[in-house]
């Protein structure tokens, strides 16, 4: 599956004669009619292609920025992943099959035949594409076999489509976005209200989820329809002059989920900047990796809560300036986290190591980047342990099927400066 990174081209169609007309203008000069109609057909053709995707909001930023996607307009403001009150993947992921990177979820409901208000879902996950590794199942693999546990009856069992989807995109271009599927039909849960009582019932439906994959990032994005709303739901929002014979027709969710899927760009992360230590100290070393030490930071002997399971490795560093904490890992066979959710549980394991009175106060989003050719992401969190406040800085990274922490924390900026610095040095070998 190949990456398409265009940018995306923010047109307004609302000065679209003016345009045509400055393009046709431009033709005219000093060109024979045969080019004046090529390029005319071509900016009619980009801008038609554009106008498809009128019904769809602005990009929404996920992965710090490096994936966005436009969900249609008729999406209220969505649940997200870190937001408060968002502590599960109950409303950003479907309730037989936890998605990884699960992120937004988007909700929506249509009236049934018997005018019973129904609720259908749409859920954009984000994670970073996992290597291949020998004994280790992909990812396409495990959501396969998810689904087939979750849906055993379904006739015939869920399978990936061969060809994958090709989305056209909203850059007004003739490229394409692919996209892999998977459906599934069966009985699911879902929200109905009849006669002002609110339940969830169990009742046949439709769940796709579309993949698209990147060297850095592999983008899910999931529908669940009910069978009994199908087909009324429609997501257009904009009316147009003349009445209700002049409005287009409806847009439906299958459409709707092909040219959202046409508006999603991927950007590869940025290298973290290196910070040069102003008193390197001792070599450290944490398995096969290795880092520069602040001056005054001195091995000792690491929390006992930092001690996971998964063949971990553990290293700490601590001297007046504060402490450093390396985990190497490799995670147990289980759900496939992104780096972010990784980087959620890790900092109530920081707290669980600091001690019972410890509290985050502040974590900042997790922002992606590289080291030394390994994808991390990293956050800064503030710490309080009653009268005393300290701040941290937490990286989390990938080497193979290897995860590796890093946790420093300080008592002020320059020190925590220090830290980072350290963690900045890693190297392999």
């Amino acid at each position: 599956m190949k990456a398409n990174l265009s940018s995306p081209l923010r047109h307004s169609l609302r000065g679209f004669p003016w345009a045509i007309a400055a393009m046709l203008t431009a033709a005219l000069v000093g060109c024979g009619t045969g080019g004046y109609d090529e390029r005319l057909q071509g900016t009619l053709v980009g801008y038609q292609r554009i106008a498809k995707f009128n019904e769809f909001a602005e990009p929404v930023l996920m992965a710090g920025g490096n994936v966005s996607i436009r969900p249609p307009k008729k999406f209220k403001k969505p649940y997200r992943y870190g937001e408060p009150g968002i502590e599960t993947l109950q409303n950003i992921s479907p309730p037989f099959l936890p998605l990884p990177g699960a992120t937004l979820g988007y909700v929506d409901t249509a009236k049934n035949k018997d005018t019973d208000e129904v609720d259908y879902h749409c859920y954009v996950a984000v994670v970073e594409t996992q290597p291949e590794v020998a004994g280790v199942k992909k990812l396409v693999e495990v959501i396969q076999e998810e689904l087939v546990k979750a849906f055993p009856a379904s006739n015939p069992p869920p399978a990936w489509q061969q060809a994958p989807v090709q989305c056209e995109t909203d850059d007004g271009s003739a490229q394409t976005r692919d996209w892999y599927t998977i459906t599934v039909k069966g009985d699911q849960l879902f929200h109905q209200s009849r006669n002002g009582i609110h339940e969830h019932v169990k009742i046949p439906g439709t769940f796709e989820l579309w993949l698209h994959q990147t060297a850095d990032y592999t983008v899910i994005m999931a529908w669940r329809v009910p069978d009994s709303i199908e087909g009324v739901i429609n997501l257009r929002t904009i009316q147009v002059a003349g009445g209700p014979a002049a409005q287009p027709p409806p847009l439906m969710w299958r459409e709707a989920a092909k040219l959202m899927g046409g508006t999603l760009k991927v950007t590869a992360p940025a290298p973290f900047p290196t910070e040069a230590l102003a008193a390197p100290g001792d070599e450290g070393r944490l398995g096969v990796y290795k880092l520069r030490l602040p001056a005054g930071l001195k091995t000792f002997a690491a929390p006992a809560a930092f001690r996971l399971p998964g063949g971990v490795q553990t290293a700490a560093w601590k001297g007046d300036i504060g402490l450093l904490v390396g985990v190497q890992l490799t995670p147990p066979p289980g759900p496939i986290l992104s780096l972010d959710h990784v980087m959620g549980a890790t900092a109530q394991l920081i707290v669980a190591a600091a001690g019972p009175n410890v509290k985050i106060t502040t974590m900042e989003s997790p922002q992606p980047g590289t080291l030394n050719g390994l994808r991390f992401v990293r956050s800064k969190v503030g710490l309080t342990d009653g009268a005393t406040a300290r701040t941290g800085v937490i990286y989390i990274g990938m080497d193979g099927p290897a995860r590796l922490i890093f946790f420093g924390e300080a008592a002020d900026d320059n020190n925590l400066k220090a830290m980072q610095g350290s963690i900045l040095s890693l190297t392999k070998g």
